[in-house]
């Protein structure tokens, strides 16, 4: 092991195209920056310890993330590292009784008080979207019925619709959860 003092912005020189910069110091640290041709790997010992073989699950992602792309083979396995790790911290958070709500995407404690968004307040402005999307369709279909048949299918719609729309408000008023 040779041991070499460098200050501040000095470089060591390893082989040829290889520099190694002391770019910044620190009480008890350094920053170093490595200069190197692209075909030489440059990694942190911990980065180096932490490779290891591909799980049969992560090759599959591996094989759905490149099939039919360029991607570059080390872009790619950092993916299919980060849903590996995604998978573990989400398995380590269901342990804790953690889960994400599939309504609105929040986390949240799985024993704690459900979701504002699964409640009638929290649900009401989407299914109010949904139903005034239905009334402009129920419109646009009654511009083009010619037919009895069409007509009384488009009353027909029209009554859903507004029984739909009286229970929504009757809910909002009582406070009901969804």
């Amino acid at each position: 092991m040779l041991y070499l003092k460098r200050y501040k912005h000095q470089r060591i020189l390893i082989g040829d195209g290889i520099a190694v910069v002391v770019s910044d110091l620190g009480h008890g640290w350094a920053r170093i920056g490595v200069e190197a041709p692209a075909d030489v790997a440059v990694d942190r010992e911990e980065v180096r310890a932490g490779a290891r073989d591909l799980t049969k699950a992560e090759a599959r992602i591996l094989a759905d993330r490149i099939l039919g792309t360029s991607l570059s083979l080390p872009s790619a396995l950092g993916m299919v590292r980060l849903v590996a790790q995604a998978d573990a911290a989400a398995a380590a958070l269901a342990r804790l009784g953690v889960e994400r709500c599939t309504g609105c995407g929040t986390w949240r404690k799985a024993a704690g008080p459900p979701c504002p968004c699964r409640t009638m307040a929290g649900m009401a402005p989407r299914w109010i979207d949904r139903l005034l999307i239905v009334g402009e369709e129920l419109r646009d279909a009654e511009g083009r019925a010619e037919t009895e048949a069409e007509w009384t299918s488009l009353d027909v719609a029209r009554n859903a619709l507004l029984r739909a729309v009286d229970e929504l408000r009757k809910q909002l008023r009582r406070g009901d959860a969804a």
